[in-house]
């Protein structure tokens, strides 16, 4: 952590060369309420303290989720309607190609990998390649659900999840999360499913320190999972009284946003802070200007002012995603490793 702490503090040094010394943690949140369809971009420091900066538009309906391309480019799907939205940097300057219909239908989440865009779109995941002037064209798509033993219910299939062990993860309306490995040339294949009664209507996720948190939309709280190694799942706990959770990002520091009642008006964004222990120690909350609602997050780092956006941002930014996403998984975090000693040493106990 100390050697990504210098690389970060000799990165920000450089490019304040080139770009000046304006840069923070921002938090992008998409947000419709009223015909209003906008990305929200707030400063953010620790304990939930949250600045709002400023705010964008585009040719956009129902924002939902957002992801960064490998160019730096900020993409989000329009829950709504058949296409993409495309932004050429994350301070909401639109790009003369920015809207890309390619056989969608409701878009609703997306990521990129090894350049491929890859949408969730009505239950089916489809794969996009782009040529050396930016424009997607749709390469393949995979179906989802069906890929299930004997399942025909892709249309179930909520939310993707790129997990840092390389593995696809997709929630589904019933009460399991699907699991799926990339080949060598990109294809996924159906591995098998984390099957759990708790999960009910399970939406986003999101993994930090060796747990995997689940948005049980239809329950009302935040489902938790220590990754014990690859395809090992166990319960850790819930959160709760979080009403219809959609949503969920961790900040750099570990501090866990979530947003919740999608598509209404009033729309809380709930922050946690936890113990060293891994429990919750603390929680604040926030809402949008005007009670927007709040929809899909978006974490960046070492992210300019608008008036600073340029090549300072693509090195910057794109280094830590890069890191972020290259960083090794190593089975069993640390703060796993000492829970794992804690049941190991009751069971020791109770066999006496």
């Amino acid at each position: 952590m100390k050697g990504f702490i210098g690389f970060c503090a000799t990165l920000t040094a450089a490019i304040g060369l080139v770009t000046g010394p304006a840069y923070a943690v921002v938090l992008l949140i998409s947000s419709d309420n009223s015909g209003n369809n906008l990305i929200y971009r707030y400063n953010v420091g620790e304990r939930g303290s949250v600045t709002l900066d400023t705010s964008f538009t585009g040719y956009m309906n129902a924002p939902t989720n957002m992801a960064l391309s490998g160019d730096g480019e900020l993409f989000v799907t329009n829950a709504v309607t058949d296409w993409f939205t495309r932004f050429s940097d994350p301070a909401g300057n639109a790009r003369s190609n920015g809207i890309s219909d390619q056989q969608l239908d409701a878009p609703v989440d997306l990521f990129f990998r090894n350049g491929d865009m890859y949408v969730l779109d009505e239950g089916v995941l489809k794969r996009y390649v782009f040529d050396l002037g930016g424009t997607a064209s749709k390469l393949t798509q995979y179906s989802l659900g069906v890929a299930t033993p004997g399942g025909t219910d892709g249309a179930g299939s909520h939310a993707l999840f790129l997990a840092p062990w390389g593995e696809l993860l997709v929630t589904h309306n019933k009460d399991r999360i699907d699991r799926y490995a990339f080949d060598g040339g990109g294809a996924i294949s159906y591995l098998g499913d984390i099957s759990d009664t708790a999960l009910n209507n399970g939406l986003q996720m999101a993994y930090y320190d060796g747990e995997l948190f689940v948005a049980n939309n239809d329950s009302n709280g935040i489902l938790r999972y220590l990754i014990n190694g690859y395809g090992s799942w166990t319960p850790n706990g819930y959160i709760a009284s979080i009403q219809s959770p959609f949503d969920l990002a961790f900040s750099p520091w570990g501090e866990l946003y979530v947003t919740s009642d999608h598509f209404s008006t009033d729309d809380l964004i709930t922050v946690f802070g936890f113990s060293e222990s891994g429990e919750v120690a603390w929680s604040e909350s926030f809402t949008l200007p005007d009670g927007a609602s709040a929809n899909g997050l978006l974490f960046l780092t070492a992210v300019p002012e608008p008036a600073h956006v340029g090549l300072g941002f693509a090195v910057a930014s794109l280094a830590f995603v890069a890191w972020r996403r290259r960083k090794p998984f190593w089975g069993i975090s640390p703060r796993a490793r000492r829970i794992g000693d804690r049941v190991g040493s009751s069971a020791k106990r109770s066999r006496r």
